[in-house]
């Protein structure tokens, strides 16, 4: 987490979460990054989920927007995460 950062929106909060996981099913751990940033009044200013995996030799990032794809690797990545504002409570 870091601390209240300033911008053009304001001062805002930003906090991430991290995992290595098989993301994308080929048998090979991948990075999967969540960052949200939230401004003083509480609003969501960005929220961006990216895997990034190695496919034919090459290093490729990929930001996840589909909904069904957001939430199987927004499980993965609270999956045994005792405390973060990012996971919901259990």
């Amino acid at each position: 987490m870091t601390p209240w950062v300033g911008s053009e929106e304001g001062e805002y909060n930003y906090d991430c979460l991290f995992k290595f996981a098989d993301f994308n099913g080929d048998g090979f751990d991948d990075l999967a990054v969540r960052c949200v940033a939230i401004g003083e009044q509480g609003k969501v200013l960005e929220d961006t989920t990216t895997v990034y995996t190695v496919q034919h030799g090459q290093p490729q990032a990929t930001v996840v927007k589909e909904p069904q794809q957001l939430a199987t690797v927004g499980e993965k990545l609270c999956a045994n995460v005792k405390k973060s504002k990012l996971c919901p409570a259990r």
